[in-house]
């Protein structure tokens, strides 16, 4: 585990097929300089990102639609790529998988983390306002570090 100073960036990591949304969220993001963020389109090339990267968050799209198979799944979804990470690479136990998703409402992606944030597992509506998305990824890098 690193040892963070005031003057670290958060090294975060997306993962969604859909440029419209990662694109943004990186730019957004990447205009606060705190960040330093890399996207990946594919859940498939996760893992090998994540040891070139060394990410102190994950973000996962829920829905990667064209994404290669992961294992012995024909396609792989956010929530797979985070409890295949957190199973079988121990490496990566602290840090925090922030899994979107613009299926679920705000009350049902709170109702997730809920039930998953005891594994580092957080949920969020793709829909919810971009300052509250900042806010929750710093909350989560903080509380779970």
């Amino acid at each position: 585990m690193r040892i963070y100073n005031h003057m670290d960036k958060i090294k975060l990591l997306v993962v969604d097929d859909q440029e419209h949304f990662s694109l943004p969220f990186k730019g957004w993001l990447f205009s606060t300089r705190e960040f330093d963020v890399e996207t990946i389109e594919y859940g498939g090339d996760t893992l090998s990102k994540m040891e070139e990267f060394k990410p102190d968050i994950v973000v996962l799209d829920l829905d990667l639609r064209k994404d290669a198979a992961i294992g012995d799944h024909k396609r792989s979804d956010g929530e797979v790529v985070a409890n295949m990470l957190r199973a079988q690479h121990p490496e990566f136990d602290r840090v925090p998988f922030l899994i979107l998703t613009q299926w679920k409402d705000v009350a049902e992606a709170e109702a997730l983390t809920a039930r998953d944030e005891g594994r580092g597992i957080f949920w969020m509506a793709k829909g919810d306002l971009e300052l509250r998305r900042l806010a929750f990824i710093a909350n989560i890098f903080f509380r779970w570090r």
